[in-house]
């Protein structure tokens, strides 16, 4: 066998280490628009490294990561994150900003891939408008597309994604899923193995478990269709294992409800080997991480 034949992902939100178990956001229901402290922030921050580092994925396609802001109280978690990880060559970019006057200010929020080996990422802009953010905040939604190429063995193509949620009727998702699908579509044509991993903010699987939370709550969560995909394309995902939780209030197993929109979709050449949630129980994030192996056809 070549060179990363195979290959190990781990995709996680991971809240800005401000949505732990302790929180709710005003946003999903909740009070909350900062975390309770920032000795809760620092406490997330250093527990979700040490979990990064004991998943020892090849690749991370982590969501919601801070360099430090207003809404985590200035903890820089990426910088966390990367001292931890010294094996693994990160890149970042901001997806979050700050109206004034006209005028965009970063809020040093966004996505950040983690990959060994290094390999070359691109950043990819999707489509934004329509989007609920407020006259002081603005979200640019984007995707990393990272390729791997190997001397020997088959070239990867990996997009860590994170799609819109609250957007009327799912129609900025659906049109952030096509544009996304369709440069997928076009690697995997030219021969490349593409996986897509991120939080899709869309129902992957059914996870049954009990909650109270009030369906005006969930109006946003719709299913991710099959028939969107291409043909031949899967889901990847743990169906025995929630991958999030909502913040309409802080987390009490039983009352929250817990669900599944975190998880890969691959192209046809490419065999899922094992898939796996880890339930963190909510402690540090409001997303439990998902990791999964895969291997070339």
């Amino acid at each position: 066998m070549h060179a990363y034949d195979t290959i190990s992902l781990t995709t996680w939100n991971l809240g800005y280490a401000g949505l732990g178990a302790e929180a709710d956001f005003v946003v999903d229901g909740g009070r909350m628009w900062r975390p309770v402290s920032r000795a809760h922030v620092q406490a997330h921050s250093q527990r979700i490294a040490d979990h990064i580092s004991a998943l020892n994925s090849d690749v991370f396609l982590l969501q919601e990561v801070s360099c430090g802001s207003l809404i985590n109280r200035g903890i820089n978690l990426k910088a966390g994150i990367c001292r931890a990880q010294t094996s693994h060559t990160a890149r970042f970019c901001i997806d979050l900003f700050f109206n004034l006057f006209g005028l965009r200010y970063p809020l040093g929020h966004g996505l950040m891939t983690l990959s060994r080996p290094a390999g070359t990422v691109q950043r990819l802009d999707l489509p934004s408008d329509g989007d609920i953010s407020s006259a002081f905040v603005h979200k640019l939604y984007r995707s990393q597309a990272l390729t791997l190429t190997a001397e020997e063995g088959p070239r990867w193509v990996i997009f860590n994604l994170h799609l819109s949620a609250f957007d009327p009727d799912a129609n900025l998702r659906r049109r952030q899923l096509s544009a996304v699908l369709e440069l997928a579509q076009k690697e995997y044509m030219q021969g490349a193995h593409v996986i897509i991993g991120g939080d899709w903010n869309m129902r992957l699987a059914q996870v049954p478990r009990p909650y109270n939370t009030l369906p005006k709550n969930l109006e946003w969560l719709i299913t991710l269709d099959p028939a969107w995909l291409p043909e031949g394309w899967h889901i990847a995902c743990d169906p025995a294992t929630p991958s999030f939780r909502t913040n309409d209030q802080p987390y009490v197993k039983g009352e929250n409800y817990e669900g599944l929109i975190d998880g890969f979709v691959c192209a046809p050449n490419v065999a899922l080997l094992s898939v796996e949630g880890h339930d963190l129980g909510f402690v540090d994030s409001d997303h439990n991480p998902v990791s999964a192996r895969f291997r070339a056809l």
